[in-house]
């Protein structure tokens, strides 16, 4: 497993926060982590951003984009 920390710094507190993007390839049926930035490749036609339970996921037709 491949992980990416990117450290940002929170300008309103001054806290460092560590945020972990994981890129999962679909289907969902035989995830795979493909690697991991706080971007998503503009190639890639996102179809559905939402928040749950602290979590950013990024959806579109062939990736999931996580956010710890």
């Amino acid at each position: 497993m491949h992980m990416l920390n990117d450290n940002r710094t929170d300008r309103s507190s001054g806290n460092s926060k560590k945020s972990r993007w994981y890129l999962i390839e679909k289907p969902m049926n035989n995830l795979s982590l493909i690697g991991l930035r706080g971007t998503i490749n503009p190639n890639k036609k996102i179809t559905t951003w939402f928040s749950h339970n602290g979590k950013y996921v990024v959806e579109s037709e062939h990736i999931l984009v996580v956010k710890w």
